[in-house]
């Protein structure tokens, strides 16, 4: 019970800490009045129970999926949340697909009956009615890390000022809209065809982009996103947020639909968006998007290589005191982390050598195996009595312990996010199970190779497990919280938080000699050996 009592507050002071900046912003963008949005349709339309939704390519929110038996499917975030939003009013719905720009021409002629996913302008409004908000967008900007121009701006009016002072080449989407009227109407203005480059898709944008005809990309921050990590390249392109935010709606046409059912569909949508159905779809689309752009990011990357190389260190560490040759140091400073990543693979079924398993991380090791073992022998050279040094003892002790403690915390991180890529729920049982079992099933393993040491033992005696245990908890239930709004900075703090917790939490354990709990106390066991004896 005291325990639950101290992880409460943790969890409800970080949450708030990373919800407070985008809560107020994001509750008053979706929030909008109906009659902004809603005008009247042609006469004599009648109600229908059966709609022509009208889709084009743009991954994650609605694109064509290929099943094992050959057909085609559409997909995507879109399609499942009209998928819930219909079924709630018994509308059925039908999918077909068109160019982005013949999309809306198909609405406009009453083609189709609706397209998801689009901004309410007042040229649109002309011949469609948009339900009310049931997401929001975010607009990025996409860039070269190489590139010759780069943009430092703090508003959109900077942004704009600068694109045209550096005579920015600002690839865009035609017909698009981004932001407010003004900045579309901005970035369409025939005094800036110059340097305003359009495009019909967000594919034909990126590959412009990588080709050197344009010096940034305006898209979608989850579209773009979701792009480039489909590229060899993704490494070469660096995301600038830019602050436009915006709405988007459902677009129904006023030749085929009528009043009544864009009113039944807004009704449907406000009761929605507030439901942990909602909630799920979100997250199983654009959280793992940016879980794996996270993942990608350098900052990271420097988290993995942190942990990798602590494990390293530690073996190197337990290699020198038990007198191990080479081959077996190496095999020590990979298995903590080598072992604990394929296991997770297994249970998961995965045919990826876990999230940091690449080539770059055996030559770290090897490179780490080979400066300690050397290192080691050069001091044992020079100080005779190295390894009998009660100095020198207890600094390579305290070592061992901040090196496993690293290698701990950054495995704990790599199993939580696995479960969320693997799409595994629930998140807040399996996260905790899986951060415990990749970062210390190799950890165990290892030192039971070298249980002959009574000064390793394979079980820690004060609280270890438990530790990863709880921080992958906390972690799991951070993730969870946000899904429905996710956000690149909250998973970024999240894991730095969580990852110097789990590493701090268990310094102090292991300082303050808190003992774990177990049947008898040691006291204990000492006292029945002597009145046995006696």
């Amino acid at each position: 019970m005291q325990i639950l009592k101290s992880i409460i507050p943790i969890i409800i002071i970080l949450q708030n800490f990373f919800a407070y900046a985008n809560h107020k912003e994001n509750n008053n963008q979706l929030s909008n009045p109906l009659d902004t949005y809603f005008t009247q349709c042609t006469e004599g339309v009648n109600d229908k129970d059966h709609l022509l939704v009208d889709c084009y390519s743009l991954e994650p929110y609605q694109f064509s999926h290929v099943t094992k038996s050959g057909h085609h499917n559409i997909t995507g975030l879109d399609i499942e949340l009209i998928n819930a939003i219909s079924s709630k009013i018994n509308i059925g719905i039908q999918y077909t697909d068109s160019a982005w720009e013949q999309v809306i021409s198909n609405i406009q002629q009453g083609k189709s009956d609706m397209v998801p996913g689009l901004t309410y302008t007042e040229e649109r409004a002309a011949f469609a009615n948009f339900s009310i908000p049931y997401r929001l967008v975010e607009i990025s900007l996409f860039t070269l890390r190489s590139a010759r121009k780069h943009l430092h701006f703090n508003n959109t009016n900077e942004f704009l000022a600068q694109i045209r002072l550096l005579n920015f080449r600002l690839g865009i989407t035609r017909k698009a809209v981004y932001g407010n009227t003004r900045t579309t109407e901005y970035l369409n203005q025939a005094s800036n065809n110059d340097i305003i480059i359009k495009y019909g898709s967000n594919a034909e944008l990126f590959k412009g982009l990588l080709r050197n005809e344009i010096d940034g990309v305006l898209a979608d921050r989850i579209a773009g996103v979701a792009l480039t990590l489909n590229y060899i390249e993704k490494d070469q392109i660096e995301e600038i947020p830019t602050g436009i935010k915006t709405p988007v709606h459902l677009m129904f046409s006023k030749k085929t639909v009528s009043p009544n059912l864009v009113a039944r569909f807004n009704n449907s949508i406000n009761e929605f968006i507030n439901s942990d159905e909602y909630k799920k779809i979100v997250e199983r689309y654009k959280y793992n998007i940016l879980l794996l752009k996270s993942i990608d990011s350098s900052w990271c990357y420097i988290i993995g290589v942190i942990g990798s190389i602590a494990f390293a260190i530690s073996g190197i560490i337990i290699s020198a005191k038990t007198n191990a040759t080479l081959f077996v140091t190496f095999v020590l400073a990979m298995l903590p982390s080598l072992l604990g990543c394929i296991l997770l693979d297994i249970v998961v079924h995965s045919v990826n050598a876990s999230l940091i398993l690449t080539p770059y991380y055996t030559c770290r090791i090897f490179i780490t195996v080979l400066i300690g073992f050397f290192a080691i022998k050069l001091l044992a050279y020079y100080n005779k009595q190295l390894y009998e040094d009660d100095f020198i003892q207890k600094i390579r002790n305290n070592t061992l312990i901040v090196c496993d403690s690293l290698g701990q915390a950054s495995f704990m991180i790599i199993g939580v996010i696995t479960v969320i890529v693997q799409k595994i729920e629930p998140l807040e049982f399996w996260g905790p199970c899986f951060a415990c079992l990749t970062s210390s099933v190799g950890i165990i393993f290892r030192n039971l190779i070298c249980q002959h040491d009574k000064n390793i033992e394979s079980i820690p005696r004060e609280i270890n497990f438990e530790i990863l245990i709880l921080w992958g908890a906390i972690f799991s239930i951070l993730l969870d919280s946000y899904a429905y709004k996710p956000d690149y900075s909250t998973i970024k703090y999240s894991i730095i938080t969580v990852f110097v917790g789990a590493f701090v939490s268990r310094l102090l354990v292991y300082y303050y000699n808190i003992p774990n709990l177990t049947f008898r106390s040691d006291n204990t066991e000492i006292l029945t050996k002597n009145i046995n004896t006696n």
